[in-house]
C-alpha cells in the first residue's frame, strides 16, 4: 500500500508543478489556488500514509476465504509477533501455512493484511498499545 501512496503523491507533485508553470506563464490567479490545494492534498496523503501502515485489525475486517496473509499474533503472555497464515472462511480460523492447523488456542490473531513484499513489516499495534 505504501507504494500506492508515493505513486498518489508522484502524480500529485506534477499537478501542482504544472499549476505552478501556469501561474507563471499566465499569471492566473486561478492556477495558484488550484497549486495550494494539491500542496494541501499532498500533506493529507503524506499523513495517512504515515498512519497507515497496511494492518487490518480483526475486528475490523477478516480476509477473504482461503487467502493467505500476514498476521500479527499475540500470545497469552502479551508477546508479539507474525506469522504466514491462511484464512479459512468455513472454519472462521487462521491456520498455519506449514500444517495448515488452526493457530492453539494461546495465540491470537489481533490483525492481518495481504502478503508484502520483503522485509517483512514490524507486528500491529494498537493505538492504546503505543
Amino acid at each position: 500500500m505504501q507504494r500506492a501512496f508515493e505513486k498518489i503523491i508522484e502524480r500529485l507533485e506534477e499537478e501542482k508543478t504544472m499549476a505552478y508553470n501556469t501561474y507563471k506563464n499566465y499569471e492566473m490567479k486561478v492556477d495558484l489556488g488550484r497549486a495550494f490545494g494539491v500542496e494541501n492534498a499532498i500533506e493529507i496523503v503524506n499523513q495517512v500514509a504515515s498512519e497507515c501502515d497496511g494492518w487490518i485489525p480483526v475486528s475490523e475486517r477478516l480476509p477473504e476465504d482461503n487467502a493467505r496473509v500476514l498476521t500479527t499474533i499475540k500470545t497469552d503472555k502479551g508477546s508479539l509477533g507474525v506469522e504466514d497464515c491462511w484464512y479459512s472462511g468455513i472454519d472462521k480460523c487462521f491456520k498455519t501455512y506449514v500444517d495448515l492447523e488452526p493457530l492453539p488456542p494461546q495465540i491470537e490473531v489481533i490483525a492481518w493484511q495481504s502478503l508484502p513484499t520483503l522485509p517483512l513489516p514490524e507486528p500491529y499495534k494498537a493505538e492504546s498499545e503505543e
